[in-house]
């Protein structure tokens, strides 16, 4: 057998390794602390204004509009475990 006999059936051994992943999730990697805003209670919001509802790009802005709408929205920073 060459290897071009075998190149169709290359993508059949992705993933196919022999680490210690748990669940596709590697046990010793480290992720960095989120830093963007939770959204923790929606139910007092009132409906965004059409600049805000509009703004494209401004996602992360109208999360944190949400607040002052009457939602509650905190940083992970300020979380304990």
């Amino acid at each position: 057998m060459t290897w071009r006999t075998l190149l169709p059936f290359l993508p059949l051994l992705a993933g196919c390794s022999g680490s210690d992943a748990v669940n596709g999730y590697e046990p010793t990697a480290i992720y960095p602390p989120r830093n963007d805003l939770l959204v923790v209670n929606l139910t007092q919001v009132a409906p965004p204004t059409n600049a805000v509802a509009s703004a494209r790009g401004k996602l992360d802005d109208s999360i944190a509009d949400l607040g002052s709408r009457g939602g509650e929205v905190i940083t992970p920073a300020r979380l304990t475990s």
